[in-house]
């Protein structure tokens, strides 16, 4: 996928001979993770997003699909970047010189 190349992502897929509950519940505890992840969003059986630590800098998203052979699972790793908006330029042509981020609705 175009965007998880650019945002240099590593994405790793399987079939698991296995249903999508079972293969859930193994997504589902961490242990095979270590204590580094963090639980940021779930969507039961189907996503799992996780944090890894900090010092790590990347979201992991794990997404589990029927597929005629058990289940599909699609792991993306994608690294973290923090982005500082500049702005020089404000609503309606105006310019305040400001710098910082800058929302327009």
């Amino acid at each position: 996928m175009e965007l998880h190349e650019e945002a240099e992502a590593v994405v790793r897929e399987v079939v698991l001979p296995a249903d999508r509950d079972a293969a859930w519940e193994h997504v589902r505890d961490l242990a095979w993770l270590g204590e580094e992840a963090e639980v940021v969003e779930e969507q039961a059986p189907h996503r799992l997003a996780l944090r890894w630590s900090p010092d790590r800098g990347t979201v992991v998203d794990v997404v589990l699909d029927d597929h005629e052979d058990g289940t599909r699972v699609v792991v993306v790793e994608t690294p973290v970047r923090v982005l500082r908006a500049v702005s020089t330029a404000v609503v309606a042509g105006t310019s305040s010189g400001t710098r910082g981020p800058l929302a327009l609705a």
